[in-house]
């Protein structure tokens, strides 16, 4: 594999959780585009693209979740903007810590030359 394929390999990984904690459900976008350009290129970028989106749209389901059961939990799913109240923002903030530590470990993996799987996701994209 190249340089450029590692590279390619680390930003799927890392601009997954940059993009999550910036952009917040829109953190799949960065890997997904990369992985959509450049997947019959490169069959290297194909298996880390492939895993990054996947981890991505698991903590996109797993973040909705999480708002939905404190949601039902406070009794107030109608009313969107209680997510930024302070008892909920420990809860997402560490959603998004731990998919920032995960992504970062998975593209320093990508950018080594090795192969990474994600703990406990489901594979939607395979």
């Amino acid at each position: 594999m190249t340089q450029e394929e590692k590279w390619l390999a680390f930003a799927c990984h890392v601009g997954g959780g940059v993009g999550c904690a910036l952009l917040a459900n829109l953190g799949f976008l960065v890997p997904l585009i990369l992985w959509l350009a450049k997947r019959h290129q490169s069959a290297y970028v194909d298996r880390h693209g492939k895993e990054a989106v996947n981890f991505q749209l698991n903590m996109l389901i797993l973040g909705w979740l999480l708002y939905l059961v404190i949601s039902l939990l406070r009794g107030s799913v109608l009313r969107p903007t209680h997510v930024l109240e302070w008892p909920l923002l420990p809860w997402f903030s560490a959603l998004v810590l731990i998919n920032l530590i995960l992504s970062v470990l998975a593209g320093i993996e990508a950018y080594h030359g090795r192969d990474y799987r994600y703990p406990f996701i489901f594979r939607l994209i395979r």
